[in-house]
Order: structure tokens, then C-alpha cells, then sequence
């Protein structure tokens, strides 16, 4: 009889043994606020690599920035071995938004991880090479944190054109000296690229549109805002961003020249 019972809970004890994580992949928990601390933009777990971790949250806090407005010392991912830790701290956060008067909105996010470049024959020799070797990168993080605003063929062009120019703009890390990377660039505060060469008044009021669209889709639902207002609203500043943008044409400037184009236009339920 003892023997029959042990075979019978014999399966059962290997069903019930949970499956062994992954100790390769980690689940990024995103969160920002608006620079009113108005507002809290929340993602859903998201499981990434752990080789593309830094990546995810430059994507994130890119898209947080461009898309939301969001303040940039708010903005960041926290890292959790398992999706069941990441939702329990996803619940917590909420209810702390909540608390803090927030309106909430889930931002449906996701990261993939730009293909790997494939590796050169041999090493460049010269900063000219170097500068040609990075551009299917460039072209890969316009297309994860710019997309829309830009066509990223240009905009990898640009970063070429800006190296070319630019060959003694250097940084250095633990005795390696070499270009800053884009994001550097992005970010704005020492190194600046000029993106003139890829401003087209079309796409920019394009992309204008689409995100303010995003952003009234909600009060256009809950009657915080008629349709008709935000039409006004979104074509008065669709056509200012262009021409605020000119006037500061740098890669980390759009943003700046959004709000400028935001502020001209008013109260966009006046």
C-alpha cells in the first residue's frame, strides 16, 4: 500500500516544483510624473535582458520626456527578478499615486533591444571610419526614442556630419577615450547636435499631432475638454513647434520648444 501511494505523489511532487527563472532576464517597473506632479504615467512589467537594461531605461525615460512631458528627476525603471515582485511593487505605486492626487495613466511599453551591428572586418582606423561605422546605430536609437520626430536616415546622417565636424569631441572612462554616444548627445548638457539638416515642418507638426492627440484622448473621454478645443488647441501648436524648434535647433531642445509652442497657444480649454 506504501509503495502504491508513492508512486501516485511521485508526479504530482515534480508538477508541483516551479519552473527556474531566468537569471538572464529581469522585469523593469517604469514610472514619471509630469512637471506639474499632476500627473503619473506607470508601465506594465517589462521583461529585458539584463545585457539591455540601460537601454530600456533610456528608452523609457526618452519616451517618458518626448511623449508626456515628464519630469525628467521623476522619471526612471526599478529592476525585479520576477514578474510576480515587479506587480506587487506596481500595486504599491499606485496606491501612492492615488494618494498623492495623481491622475493615472497605464503606458502600454514594451522594449526590444536594437539588433546587434554586425562587427566590422577590422577596427576603424581613423575617426572618419569610426564615425561611418556608427551610423547604423544612430539610425537604431532614433528609431527607439525619436521615431516620428525625425526620419532617421537623417538624423543618423546628422550624428555622421556632427562627428566629421566635430573629430576632438571626445570622452573618456576608465582610461578609454572616445565619441560621446548619442545619448549624450540627446541629453544636451556638454556635447549638442544641431539637427537642421533633418527638421521638415511636415513631420514635426505631424508628430505634434500625434502626441497631443494621446494626451486628450483621456479628457476628451471623461468631457475635461471638447473636441473642438482640443482641435484648436493641437493645430495652433502643431504650427508654432516648427518654428520654435528653428530657433533652437538642437537635439535636446525639442522638448523646451514644445512647451514654448504650448504656452503661446494658451489655455487649450479657453
Amino acid at each position: 500500500m506504501t509503495r502504491l501511494l508513492c508512486a501516485a505523489l511521485l508526479p504530482l511532487l515534480f508538477l508541483a516544483v516551479p519552473a527556474a527563472a531566468d537569471p538572464d532576464t529581469q522585469y523593469l517597473l517604469c514610472s514619471a510624473r509630469n512637471r506639474e506632479n499632476t500627473a503619473g504615467y506607470v508601465s506594465q512589467p517589462t521583461a529585458v535582458k539584463s545585457d539591455g537594461i540601460v537601454g530600456a531605461q533610456n528608452a523609457w525615460n526618452a519616451l517618458a520626456m518626448s511623449k508626456y512631458g515628464a519630469l525628467g528627476s521623476s522619471t526612471g525603471c526599478m529592476r525585479f527578478t520576477t514578474a510576480a515582485a515587479a506587480e506587487a511593487k506596481r500595486a504599491t505605486m499606485l496606491d501612492g499615486m492615488k494618494d498623492d492626487g495623481l491622475k493615472i495613466t497605464d503606458v502600454a511599453w514594451s522594449y526590444t533591444a536594437p539588433p546587434p551591428v554586425a562587427a566590422a572586418p577590422a577596427a576603424p582606423t581613423t575617426s572618419e571610419q569610426a564615425a561611418q561605422a556608427e551610423v547604423p546605430q544612430s539610425k537604431a536609437y532614433c528609431e527607439q526614442n525619436l521615431r516620428g520626430l525625425f526620419d532617421c536616415d537623417c538624423f543618423a546622417r546628422a550624428v555622421l556630419h556632427h562627428r566629421l565636424a566635430n573629430p576632438n569631441e571626445l570622452t573618456s572612462d576608465h582610461g578609454d577615450t572616445y565619441p560621446p554616444p548619442v545619448h549624450d548627445l540627446h541629453v544636451g548638457v556638454i556635447y549638442k547636435l544641431d539637427c537642421t539638416e533633418c527638421l521638415d515642418d511636415q513631420r514635426l507638426m505631424a508628430w505634434v499631432r500625434k502626441n497631443l492627440s494621446e494626451q486628450f484622448s483621456q479628457q476628451l473621454m471623461t468631457h475635461l475638454i471638447t473636441q473642438a478645443q482640443a482641435d484648436r488647441f493641437t493645430d495652433c501648436v502643431a504650427k508654432a513647434f516648427p518654428v520654435k524648434y528653428r530657433a533652437t535647433p538642437y537635439l535636446h531642445k525639442y522638448l523646451d520648444a514644445l512647451n514654448e509652442a504650448r504656452i503661446s497657444c494658451g489655455n487649450p480649454n479657453g
